[in-house]
């Protein structure tokens, strides 16, 4: 007598339903931790962002009024924020970097570049160095 080898369509129906249901958990959880980590490197790039205005500061005795004086040290020094592709409306991590500068202030936001999908908050940094956060 020969044995059948192989799966019977019931058994290959269950294991696509399990599969099926295990993805539809895990893929929104996906999502909520993309959209925490674009959120955590927004406010780590703020922060850097604030180091750079006040290292400038030191050094100046005013605040930079554009990103060029924190990529570029006017007066031949390092350079405040190592990147040199930093200009308002940058994109990094799914978040657009914009700034107001003044010689005695300055804000900076960070916005979600898609709402609801790289961030569910917009962000903001100013000389006092404290983050806002506003959904």
């Amino acid at each position: 007598m020969r044995k059948n080898r192989g799966f019977t369509l019931i058994e290959m129906m269950i294991v696509v339903a399990v599969l099926t249901t295990i993805i539809a958990v895990v893929i929104p959880s996906m999502a909520r931790a993309r959209v925490t980590a674009d959120e955590a490197a927004a406010q780590a790039n703020l922060k850097a962002i604030f180091g750079a205005e006040v290292s400038y500061n030191a050094s100046h005795k005013q605040y930079a009024t554009d990103w060029n004086q924190l990529t570029s040290d006017p007066s031949g020094g390092p350079p405040f924020l190592l990147d040199p592709q930093w200009v308002e409306g940058r994109i990094l991590s799914g978040y657009i970097f914009t700034g107001a500068f003044s010689t005695s202030s300055f804000t900076i936001t960070a916005e979600p570049q898609t709402p609801n999908r790289t961030g569910v908050r917009t962000f903001t940094i100013n000389e006092a160095g404290s983050i806002t956060a506003t959904p």
